[in-house]
């Protein structure tokens, strides 16, 4: 009903906002009247929302100053004279009926009042479709939270529908359609992210809600903690990676908790390609992707394209399928700069690339790779492959290996295509090959002043098109670095341990009948040639890199006991 102050206003209209007065106004009185289509004395929306008319009539100029938070929009929020407004109501997914008053005011500063009204859903039913094509409608007791369990153990929810939640568009899930389901919305239908556990960790237990992650872009919501609460099956329903808009970059906690992602499809054309786009600072755990394929046409990464700065990864793997161009990686395509923690991740998806391909990591900036390992096909078109990383500029890598199989056109290697820092307590199972040169078992190439490859063995295939003075089971060339305490007994043509050696290497050993010689070209300190049965008997005083480990911590030496024959292990193997 209209409640009538000092000014005689009659209203069935929507609020507006602001006044410029025309010269022309004079101030007499102002007359709001109702148009067609409104009920009695008020606007009253359906409760899925929508859009009312009304007409102000008036010789005045006028404002509205007061509205419900339900009113999405009037158009115009302010005039003089004669005036037809639009009134956009949200949809009511409160469950309560809402009625609410809008203030209209006069530039004499009368006023009138108007009721605005929407009732709930008749009838609180949600629609669940299921990934096979069917579905069934269940009763909810509130579209604000909504928990249920359909309990179909051999099903899966794809998605949810009701017209007042999402604009009436599916709510993707991609859950067991025998697990507790859980979902949060606000009063329009729009979809929230739960409130954080006693651990400060905010619930992803839906395809949609992980999708969320995108859409913060200021404040402290894109530097939360989340915790994935079930497996999820993202149906191969295209995933935009999560980044953040405008100028941000995600620096949130992502903890899988152990469950498995399956189904991820990604085909990205607009940036870094991965479930992950970009982080800085962000720390992600125990993720695991099981099945999908990551496609872009820069770089990409299964986890994550791009690490900008000091990102860590802990205890992730990635079983997609991951294409790219430059910097590609089946956990990371790369790092920047920063400390870059990647511990205990494993890749076993097909890695492919043109340029900077690797099984964990494609391009190395600045990370310290620990106790991970690689045992999918990993592949460059050109230059600087490994099982490991592709190109090692900055990164420590550590007690890891590869039993994948490894090939590029040159500058390829077991653990790493190129490495320019250290590589230490590693091996290689792996086949290892390049179309051109610089192929070694575990780097192709070592070529910097500094770079260390240290305590590593190869036992994989070596296959080179090109020359033997640029193939080896340790290092197709080994341009200015160190290489000591490592071992071959990889066969192929060839398979001793350098191709090139202009650098150093000392205290090796290698199996005969892999090669015609240890190195290519150049020669080494203390070269040993061996046949099994064999006991290895390195000077540990003079190179303390051969020294056993005591205590199986690693702290002291790298090998497990090889005085009683055999070949020797590394202590963590």
């Amino acid at each position: 009903m209209i409640k009538k102050l000092p000014l005689l206003l009659a209203f069935a209209g929507l609020f507006l906002a602001g006044c410029n007065c025309h010269p022309d106004c004079n101030r007499s009185l102002i007359d709001i009247t109702p148009v067609v289509g409104v009920v009695g004395d008020a606007l009253v929306f359906p409760a899925e929302g929508g859009d009312k008319d009304a007409t102000i009539t008036t010789t005045l100029c006028w404002e509205v100053i007061d509205q419900p938070d339900w009113i999405e929009s009037i158009v115009p929020n302010s005039g003089c004279g004669t005036t037809i407004v639009t009134c956009t109501a949200k949809p009511n997914a409160t469950g309560t009926p809402r009625n609410n008053k809008i203030t209209v005011r006069a530039n004499n500063g009368d006023r009138a009042e108007i009721l605005a009204s929407q009732p709930a859903a008749a009838e609180l039913s949600l629609k669940v479709n299921y990934t096979n094509g069917t579905y069934e409608m269940i009763s909810v007791a509130s579209f604000k939270e909504i928990q249920f369990n359909v309990n179909h153990p051999d099903l899966m929810v794809r998605s949810i529908e009701a017209p007042v939640l999402n604009g009436g568009t599916e709510v993707l899930i991609g859950r067991k359609a025998n697990e507790t389901i859980t979902l949060l919305f606000d009063a329009a239908g729009n979809l929230l992210h739960r409130p954080a556990d006693s651990e400060g960790c905010v619930p992803i237990g839906s395809y949609a809600e992980f999708q969320l992650l995108s859409s913060y872009s200021s404040g402290d919501s894109y530097n939360l903690s989340y915790k994935q609460e079930a497996n999820l099956d993202l149906m191969e329903e295209e995933w935009r990676p999560i980044t953040t808009p405008g100028d941000f970059i995600w620096t949130g906690r992502f903890d899988g908790n152990g469950y498995f992602i399956d189904n991820l499809k990604i085909d990205y054309p607009d940036g870094s390609a991965g479930l992950f786009a970009e982080v800085s600072a962000a720390v992600i755990s125990n993720l695991h992707i099981r099945s999908g394929s990551v496609k872009g046409t820069g770089t990409a990464g299964g986890i994550c394209g791009v690490v900008q700065d000091s990102g860590s990864f802990i205890s992730c793997s990635n079983a997609a399928t991951v294409e790219g161009q430059n910097r590609v990686g089946g956990i990371i395509g790369t790092t920047i700069t920063g400390d870059n923690p990647i511990i205990n991740c494993a890749n076993s998806g097909k890695i492919t690339g043109t340029n900077y391909v690797g099984g964990i990591v494609g391009a190395g900036g600045n990370a310290n790779i620990t106790n991970c390992s690689n045992s999918g096909e990993v592949t460059a078109l050109n230059y600087e492959v490994g099982g490991i990383i592709g190109q090692n500029i900055n990164c420590s890598i550590v007690n890891s290996y590869n039993t994948g199989k490894i090939f590029g056109k040159s500058s390829v290697g077991g653990i790493a295509g190129t490495n320019r820092q250290n590589v230490i307590a590693c091996f290689n199972a792996g086949s290892v090959g390049a179309e051109d040169e610089n192929v070694g078992g575990v780097v192709g190439v070592s070529n910097a002043f500094w770079s260390n490859v240290i305590a590593c063995y190869n036992t994989g295939e070596l296959i080179s098109g090109y020359s033997p003075a640029t193939a080896g089971a340790v290092a197709g060339c080994n341009e200015w670095g160190n290489i000591t305490a490592c071992y071959n007994t990889g066969q192929g043509w060839p398979a001793g341990l350098v191709g090139n050696q202009t650098g150093t290497t000392t205290a090796c050993f290698w199996k005969t009948g892999t090669a015609p010689t240890p190195f290519g070209t150049g020669a080494g300190v203390d070269i040993v040639e061996f046949t099994l049965p064999y006991i290895f008997t390195p000077n540990t005083t003079l190179y303390p890199e051969w020294t056993i480990n005591p205590d199986g911590t690693g702290t002291v030496g790298y090998w497990k006991d090889y005085s009683t024959g055999g070949l020797p292990k590394l202590w963590w193997e």
